[in-house]
């Protein structure tokens, strides 16, 4: 397979042997339904995120954090649980530039196990939310000032491939641009007494 893509001679191919990957890869993961004694976990799918949060400034963000949940009400649930115990396998901050991470998702228990623990009528969704703590006592990420920053985004629907964009076996990248709003009493003007 190493050697097919290598000889890959025009972008009709590339297509062509894409495709061909994929089925490969769709035969392989149907293998956890019937592991013929090897462990199931051997032949799930995965993705993941590498996301980095920058301010409308370009201005990295270091301290943020990202939830992913289905139930907008972010109920500690039993479904939410094995979301971030068995869906979210992995998080790495860089060592480097903490402003990326790097977040690792089995799509097997995602669709398979986490969905059909939401409760009945819960469109199969998984949101994305994200907070980040002011950097200085004037200035703030979104608008809300007292309670926090926070903005939530759907990233997974269940079966509508178009409201979708984690994909199967695929590494994203992601940018996310948070704005950085001053405090209504950033600036200041003072009266000061004529010196005489």
């Amino acid at each position: 397979m190493i050697l097919q893509a290598l000889g890959c001679k025009d972008f009709d191919e590339y297509q062509a042997i894409q495709a061909a990957w994929g089925a490969i890869s769709e035969q392989t993961a149907a293998r956890h339904v019937d592991p013929l004694g090897e462990n199931a976990d051997y032949f799930h799918q995965y993705l993941q995120m590498n996301a980095g949060v920058i301010d409308g400034q370009a201005h990295p963000v270091d301290d943020y954090f990202l939830e992913f949940f289905s139930s907008e009400s972010k109920r500690n649930d039993d479904a939410n649980v094995y979301l971030h115990r068995n869906v979210l396998e992995d998080v790495k901050t860089n060592g480097e530039f903490a402003y990326l991470r790097n977040f690792y998702f089995d799509r097997t228990d995602l669709v398979e196990n986490y969905y059909k623990m939401l409760p009945a009528g819960t469109e199969p969704i998984l949101y994305m939310s994200i907070s980040a703590a002011a950097p200085g006592k004037n200035i703030n990420y979104f608008e809300r000032e007292k309670i926090g920053a926070e903005q939530r985004v759907p990233i997974h629907l269940e079966g509508d491939q178009t409201r979708r964009w984690l994909r199967r076996n695929t590494t994203h990248f992601v940018q996310i641009i948070i704005p950085r709003l001053p405090n209504a009493n950033v600036f200041k003007l003072t009266n000061f007494p004529d010196a005489k």
